[in-house]
Parts: structure tokens; sequence; C-alpha cells
């Protein structure tokens, strides 16, 4: 609880601090200064810990925990990555905890310790302490450090489990991490790589341009010039030539792939044995004059964030117009691509002016103010994919549901039939995560997919909106009726509040709303607990009885009855 008047937070927070210097003062006492080392890695290791990681430990365990992570880095191959897991208190007695420690170690480089966490997250481990200094270690030739040795920055990442993990998830999360800084070290060195092709991509397509207007080419060409302007963290690129052969084939130009997609594995758009081979309605999408396509990934990003990679795709045209490949970048939306307005970038500042526009709404109208805000607001990833007609109609259903507490679902299909995105509305009162997951699990079946992401967005409005991305199994998509989702949806969040509405409706009919107004909020919850809105129903009937026909008066009123499977001498009463 944080309580504004005294500040609980912060007194907290203070005992934090003094704690963790107590610890300090054991810790350092411990270390000692016989070993110079030693004592400034110490300095170096919890100089920028916070509080909370420091009193996670005894004093006597802090300094047995940085002898041991210091031992392990005691040789390194620079450019290579160290991994070591271990149980500290099999290997000092000064370590009494029950934990399994990760130490890795590596060339200090961005996007090490965001894409080790969320690694470890994706293999199911709960991070009960970190550390991550950033130290210069001076080694030699073979890594073996070295006081008069060739100094670098090393990042330095120490992360705690409770309890000790099993051998086997041991391997995986070592060989997983292992992966995933080989792939941070391939992404960071081709990244000014990536950004030469991306302006020479952008020189080709005003070299060789397709057959649209100049107005569109433009804003294509000014949506580049955005990404490389720190709104688009890449991670791979990779080339392809364009054969109209049969059904056509986009096939990857040997030796071409940069960051991730260097290795020749790694599958941009599709999962399958025959990546080259397009169906009809793709190569149709190619073969159209628009010159990018902006989509996600088939592949998760194991670089920065743990999320389907943003993958933009720039046809490549002869001198005639005519498409002859294809260069693919795939990497992350930068989080400050997610806090502009649309009218700010390229492409969506486009689109979202056409909607507006064909919509029909005066700009200055409450329905033209409401409709921009929807499109200000409008998840961004789905923004960069939806059509302009598809937009158009999921945005003016938003605006028609305006402010009514009801169930609402847009759908949009992926056009390589990849995935399903949903845009589920639902009362906000009735917003949990355990709805969220029902939900996410009604759409998956719908559709024979898995559930792959879900993003809820609380306001201030009646209504919560929450994007449902549902990855799709193989085989032919089932047809989904909407309004059967929207009841299936309606079903599986209805309530108890829900059920006595209904049989106020049965039994009150016109006069519903103001008998429902007044017992609203009249049963707690135990009784919510042991009595059906049925049972309700017949109980504001007799308490209308009573306050009707006894007017302020004090009569009593008894209700008796019994269960079916109550005793045979039993007898249940009401007043």
């Amino acid at each position: 609880m944080i309580e504004t008047a005294h500040g609980t937070a912060p007194d907290e927070a203070r005992l934090d601090a003094a704690e963790a210097a107590a610890h300090l003062a054991v810790s350092t006492r411990l270390i000692g200064a016989g070993d110079p080392e030693l004592a400034s890695f110490f300095t170096s290791f919890t100089r920028y810990a916070s509080p909370e990681d420091l009193i996670h430990y005894t004093g006597a365990e802090l300094a047995a925990l940085v002898k041991l992570v210091f031992a392990r880095m005691a040789r390194r191959n620079p450019g290579a990555s160290l991994v070591d897991i271990f149980a500290p208190y099999s290997e000092d007695p000064g370590f009494a905890r029950d934990e399994t420690i990760i130490v890795a170690v590596n060339d200090d480089i961005p996007f090490l310790y965001d894409s080790c966490t969320a690694e470890i997250r994706a293999q199911g481990f709960r991070i009960a302490a970190a550390f991550h200094p950033v130290i210069a270690t001076a080694r030699d030739a073979a890594g073996a450090r070295k006081a008069n040795g060739t100094a670098l920055k090393e990042s330095v990442m120490v992360l705690a489990f409770d309890g000790e993990v099993d051998k086997t998830l041991v391997e995986g999360l070592r060989s997983g991490l292992l992966k995933i800084f080989a792939d941070v070290r391939a992404a960071v060195r081709d990244w000014k790589p990536m950004l030469v092709r991306l302006a020479e991509t952008a020189a080709g397509l005003k070299r060789n341009p397709p057959p649209v207007d100049a107005e569109e080419l433009a804003e294509n060409l000014a949506f580049l010039e955005w990404l490389a302007a720190d709104y688009f963290t890449f991670l791979g690129c990779r080339d392809y030539v364009f054969s109209s052969d049969g059904d056509g084939r986009l096939d990857p130009v040997p030796s071409s792939g940069l960051g991730l997609l260097a290795n020749p594995e790694m599958r941009v758009v599709r999962r399958g044995t025959d990546r080259s081979k397009l169906t009809p309605d793709v190569r149709d999408f190619l073969t159209q004059p628009a010159p990018l396509i902006i989509t996600k990934s088939a592949l998760r990003s194991t670089v920065h964030r743990h999320v389907h990679m943003d993958y933009v795709g720039v046809k490549i045209f002869d001198t005639k117009g005519k498409l002859i490949g294809e260069r693919r970048f795939v990497g992350l939306f930068t989080s400050t691509a997610y806090s502009q307005l649309p009218a700010s970038i390229p492409l969506l500042r486009r689109k979202t002016a056409q909607v507006l526009a064909a919509s029909g709404l005066p700009a200055a109208s409450h329905d033209g103010k409401s409709l921009q805000h929807i499109l200000d607001t409008f998840p961004r990833d789905e923004l960069f994919q939806i059509s302009e007609n598809e937009l158009l109609a999921t945005a003016l259903g938003i605006l028609n549901l305006g402010e009514r507490p009801k169930v609402r679902v847009f759908l949009r299909f992926d056009r390589f039939d990849r995935y399903v995105s949903a845009l589920v509305y639902v009362p906000r009162e009735r917003y949990s995560g355990a709805v969220r997951e029902k939900i996410h699990g009604i759409l998956a079946r719908a559709f024979n997919g898995r559930k792959s992401a879900a993003t809820p967005m609380l306001d201030d409005e009646a209504l919560a909106r929450i994007h449902y991305i549902v990855g799709r199994n193989p085989g032919v998509r089932p047809e989904a009726d909407v309004k059967e989702l929207e009841n299936e949806i309606r079903a599986a969040i209805r309530n108890w509040d829900d059920g006595l509405a209904d049989a106020m409706r049965r039994e009150y009919a016109e006069t519903t709303s103001s008998v429902a107004r007044r017992y609203a909020n009249a049963f707690p919850a135990g009784y919510r607990e042991r009595f059906t809105p049925e049972e309700a129903v017949e109980d504001i009937g007799r308490i209308d009885a009573v306050l009707k026909g006894n007017g302020a008066g004090g009569a009593l009123t008894a209700h008796a009855y019994g269960h079916l499977d109550d005793a045979a001498d039993a007898v249940r009463l009401k007043l």
C-alpha cells in the first residue's frame, strides 16, 4: 500500500537501504583488502545494486557469492560468452541459502540483460535477485585475468533462483542463454551494415519505382527514412529473388543474410518444408505494386524482447516496374515509435487521414474527435498492418459501441494465415486476468489456434479493450460467426449480477429497471455464494410485500424451506 499522507513506501525504502548498508559492512569486512582485485570487484559488483537485492542475502552470503563469481570469471576469451550455473551452498559453507545462481559474462554490448532475462522467463524460471555490473577487466591473449593485460568492459550478470534446478533444466537454460548471446552479438555486429542496406534499398526504389502515384511512393520512402531514425531496432536482413515460374517462388540470395538472418535456417514468414514456394494469395499480394510489406514475422525475437519480430519487406523492381525480388528486414519497433501519434509517422499519417476523410465525419464534431481518439489509441502493430478498408470498418464499429458496456469482437486475419488478430471489448468491471485468459481460450478454439499474445488497455472508459493474437495451427481456418463468438464470451464472463438482472427481467417485465436499481447492491457476498439469482428474486418479492404492506412498521415475515439433500427433520428459515 502507498499512503500519500505519511508515505509508508518511502519508510520501507529507507529501512531497506539501512539494512543493505549493514549487510554491506559485514560483506566488506569479510572480503577484506588482502586481494585488491577482489576488493575492487566487490565494490563494482555492489555499487549500483538495489537494496532489495542486497538484503536478499546476509552479509556472509553476499561475500561468499562475490568470491564464487570472481573465481568463475578468472578466464574468458574476448568475444565469447561465459555461462555457468551452480548451487553456491554446495561450494562455500558461508552460503547457507538454497539457491541456484547463473553467472553470465560477455563483452559489454547492448541488449544483453533484457535478452537474458526474457529467455529465463520464457523457460519458466523466476528471478529472486539480480546483479548486473559492467566491469573493466584486464585479460591476456588467452583470456586469463592479468593486471597488465588488455582492458575491456565486461557485462556481468548474476541471477538467482530459489531452490536447486534439475540438471536437465540447467543444460537447457545454459544452451538457451549461449544461443541468445550469440544472437545478440550477431545483431549488434551487423546493425550498421543493415542501415547501409536500408539506404541502398531506398535509393533503388527511387531509381526503379513501382507503378504507384508519386505521393504513395514518397510516403513509403519517408517511412524507410523514419525507420532509420532510431524508430526500429534492426535485428536481421536478407535478400530474395522472385521467379514467376508456376505459382511463383522467392528464393533467398546465398550469403545475403545479416544479423539473425545470417543463419540460412532462420525463416521470416512461414514455418514449413518449402519456404520459397508461394501460395496463389501470397503471389497475388507480392505482385501488387505497393512497395512495402509490413507485418509480423513467424519468429519470436531472441534479442531485446521475446515477442514476434516486426517484418518490413521492401520489394525490388526492374527498370520497367516489374517485381524481381524482395529485401526483408526484421526487428522491433522501438518504444519511441509506439509513443508517437500516428499523424507524425509516415504511412500511418496517410492511412489515418484517409480513414477520417472516408468516415464523412466533420473533424471538429464530437464523433469526429472520438474517431480521431480511436485511431490515435489503436494498437500500433495493428495500425501498421491493417488495410484502410478494414481500419475504417473497425474504427466505426468501435465508435458506434461508444460507452455502452457490452461485448464486441473485431477480427482481422493475417494475409499469410499465420494468425488471427482480435480486438475484444468487455465491460471494464468484468475484466480480470482470469477473464482475459478465458476469452483467449475461446478465440484459440474458434480458429484452431494457440494463445500467442494478449494486451489489455484499461483507461477511464466503461469498456476494457484486449488485443488478442491467436497463432494458427496447420489446416484450413474454421469459419467463425462473430455474433456467436460474442455470445460465447458474454456467457463466459457472466456473473451473479447478470443472472439477477435476467431473472428480474423475467419476473418484473417493464418495472425491471427501477426494481433492479433499488436492489443492485443489496445482497452481500455471503448471500451470493449461498443463493442463486432466482432465489434472490423470490426474496425481493417477499421484501417488497413486507415494505408495501407494513410501511414503516416493524412486522416480521418468515419463510421456511428445505433443500432436497437436507435431513428429514431439518428446516431452513429466512426472516
